[in-house]
């Protein structure tokens, strides 16, 4: 078994959320925008890009998605049980 390093995660985790915002972002893109806090703009260059300009993107080596739980009650509400 290999072990599996940083970069090889941030741009496998990368991937996944390039994949999952053009997925949102062709499906509804005003509510796919509204979900991921896209501009337009940006939002244009994730519906379409090729798997080149993605796997380029992914591996910098920077992570894509970033965590908006930033208040604790944000993350206490979400946490509740839905009734």
């Amino acid at each position: 078994m290999g072990t599996i390093n940083e970069e090889d995660s941030i741009r496998d985790l990368n991937l996944s959320c390039l994949g999952l915002a053009q997925r949102l972002l062709l499906t509804d893109r005003a509510i796919g925008m509204f979900r991921l806090g896209a501009t337009p703009e940006v939002a244009g260059m994730l519906e379409s890009p090729s798997m080149r300009p993605m796997m380029t993107v992914a591996s910098s080596g920077q992570l894509l998605c970033v965590l908006r739980l930033n208040r604790c009650g944000t993350v206490a509400a979400l946490a509740r049980p839905i009734r």
